[in-house]
């Protein structure tokens, strides 16, 4: 007893996870123990290799101890008849081409694992993962599956080829019908455009076509109006003229008063001899100015006196 009781207090110092495995080759890891066989539903030898995570639930371990042993001892009358046990009873309710398909596999597993936690559960045993790492399945029914798999994946990729191929020739339709749509909205708004220009030169052209017509008026008016005052200008100096002809008791008079006016504006001095009231120089105004002020009148002839009558 107190050996056992020194194994026991050692045990209870250092609780610890353990791995219990189900291989194949059970000498591939030193604690591995053969692997689960049984026959499937439909009469198949199927082989599952099995790694379970356990360790002894911390507020029974001096029950558990007690009443199992140590380590070793809980692993071989707890954990692995359990797990042995439970995968064959279930795994027996599948077709061998169950364990192929994802789904009836999934289930299998999902399955197993919770009735093995169960069952340790009462036993004082946690199980924290149960993993089926590979299942073996005849080669008769196995091939023929995973033919069917790879045709199905086939099927599977030629459809989503077709299907990319599908969008793909429908990506480019819708483009080519965008592209179309885009070059009609171009062309008819390019021809909006035109014709838009085109209604603007015209109403320019209008417009000029009107300023050209008032401007042409205008230019009518205003050479009218031109003629109109030449020809009132030239007739009020011909009636200018006509008046001094009158008023200089004929042509001949007028023109040479013309001259000596046309002489005056052009000469600037003119030289007299010297005598009586000279001018030295001067216009010709300043010299009719000068003649006008010293002609003399002629002296009226001495009238006959009345003592000469006599």
């Amino acid at each position: 007893m107190k050996g056992r009781g020194c194994e026991f207090c050692q045990s209870t110092r250092s609780i610890q996870s353990n791995i219990a495995e189900f291989l194949d080759d059970k000498g591939a890891t030193p604690h591995a123990t053969e692997v689960i066989d049984f026959p499937s539903n439909d009469g198949f030898h199927i082989k599952i290799d099995i790694a379970v995570e356990w360790r002894v639930n911390a507020d029974k371990v001096a029950e558990v101890f007690t009443r199992l042993g140590n380590i070793k001892e809980i692993e071989t009358k707890v954990t692995l008849p359990n797990t042995r046990s439970i995968a064959r009873v279930e795994g027996s309710k599948y077709n061998a081409k169950d364990f192929i398909q994802g789904e009836a596999r999934e289930r299998f597993e999902r399955v197993f694992f919770a009735d093995l936690q169960r069952v340790c559960a009462d036993k004082g045993v946690e199980i924290l993962r149960g993993m089926v790492r590979k299942i073996q399945v005849p080669e008769e029914i196995a091939q023929p599956i995973r033919d069917a798999e790879i045709a199905n994946q086939e099927l599977l990729r030629n459809q989503q080829e077709k299907l990319r191929a599908d969008s793909a020739a429908e990506k480019m339709e819708a483009e080519t019908r965008i592209n179309q749509r885009k070059q009609q909205i171009e062309a008819e708004t390019a021809k909006k455009v035109a014709e838009t220009q085109a209604q603007q030169r015209l109403a320019v052209a209008e417009v000029n076509l009107q300023t050209a017509k008032k401007e042409a008026e205008a230019t009518l008016t205003l050479g009218k109006a031109e003629a109109d005052v030449i020809f009132f200008k030239k007739e009020a100096e011909a009636k200018g003229v006509q008046v001094m002809t009158v008023a200089f008791g004929g042509g001949d008079s007028l023109a040479r008063y013309e001259f000596a006016k046309g002489v005056a504006a052009n000469t600037s001095f003119v030289w007299l001899p010297a005598n009586e009231g000279t001018f030295w120089g001067g216009t010709l105004d300043d010299l009719q100015k000068w003649l006008v002020k010293h002609q003399r009148t002629p002296q009226a002839e001495p009238k006959p006196s009345q003592a000469g009558m006599k």
